[in-house]
């Protein structure tokens, strides 16, 4: 128990991999095609680069009704200001859905590589879960257990209400762990427990960055932990994410995915810290 407590004990941040890292990994690379994902080149990796994420974009041309609008519904993201996607991205296939929209691979033809775009509509509806994906990828994705940020677009539509917010991020072609957990199951095996106890602790170290700063998840669950080609851990999906005001902070919501609450967020109490995840 001592030894695995040790394997799942979050690292400090920067932090350099153990030695049995490369261990974990080279199983999850045999067992990533189990995940029933089609095979989409390398996953692009990097920091976020101010080429791919520019902080000058052009205006959205808009009638004067509707930039009052859409000033009017987001107090931290000036929709306006956001590039629009244009024809810079060809959407390849639908990866998966995130708790706001659809997750699709795309070729980025600026820098050829492949990224995710995350597409959400309904903005009025959502834009409050729009800031707080946008703040935390911002500020955040320099974890290397945080997928890598390339930005984010407005695309304008002839209705206002098909216009669409896209986040554009790495792509985990690796496929969810409930994939590699469902597709290991089909083929009557399962994972080892130290490859577990490696997911657990990516998972964990991400988190615990993610509380230094002040910052709920809030819907840890399979389907938002992705692995990529080369055996990296990714959490993703901060839509419902919400960020304290201070360490010990507390939230009075409960949010995220039922089957995967823990039993003192999902019944009535005391409030929960952000040790509720």
């Amino acid at each position: 128990m001592a030894a695995l407590a040790r394997v799942l004990m979050p690292q400090p941040f920067p932090r350099t991999e153990f030695a049995g890292d490369a261990g974990h990994r080279r199983p999850l690379l045999r067992w990533c095609h189990l995940a029933d994902r089609q095979n989409l080149d390398d996953p692009p990796t990097g920091a976020c680069r101010d080429d791919i994420c520019p902080r000058k974009a052009e205006v959205v041309e808009h009638d004067p009704k509707l930039a009052a609008y859409y000033r009017g519904i987001s107090k931290h993201l000036d929709l306006l200001s956001l590039p629009a996607p244009g024809d810079r991205f060809t959407l390849v296939q639908v990866v998966g859905e995130g708790t706001y929209g659809e997750v699709y691979a795309a070729r980025d033809k600026l820098t050829d590589r492949l990224v995710a775009v995350k597409i959400m509509e309904n903005i009025a509806d959502n834009v409050e879960e729009m800031e707080e994906e946008h703040r935390v990828l911002r500020d955040l994705c320099v974890h290397p257990n945080i997928p890598t940020y390339f930005g984010i677009f407005f695309q304008p539509a002839a209705c206002r209400e098909d216009d669409q917010v896209w986040f554009v991020m790495e792509l985990c072609t690796g496929g969810s762990v409930t994939d590699l957990v469902q597709g290991l199951r089909k083929a009557n095996t399962t994972l080892p427990e130290r490859t577990i106890a490696y997911i657990l602790r990516e998972t964990m170290d991400a988190l615990r960055f993610l509380h230094t700063h002040h910052c709920m998840h809030r819907d840890v669950k399979g389907h938002n932990i992705l692995l990529t080609e080369t055996g990296s851990v990714k959490l993703v999906d901060f839509g419902v994410s919400s960020h304290l005001d201070e360490t010990m902070g507390k939230r009075n919501t409960s949010v995220g995915t039922p089957y995967w609450m823990a039993p003192e967020v999902s019944t009535p109490g005391p409030r929960v810290s952000k040790r509720g995840f």
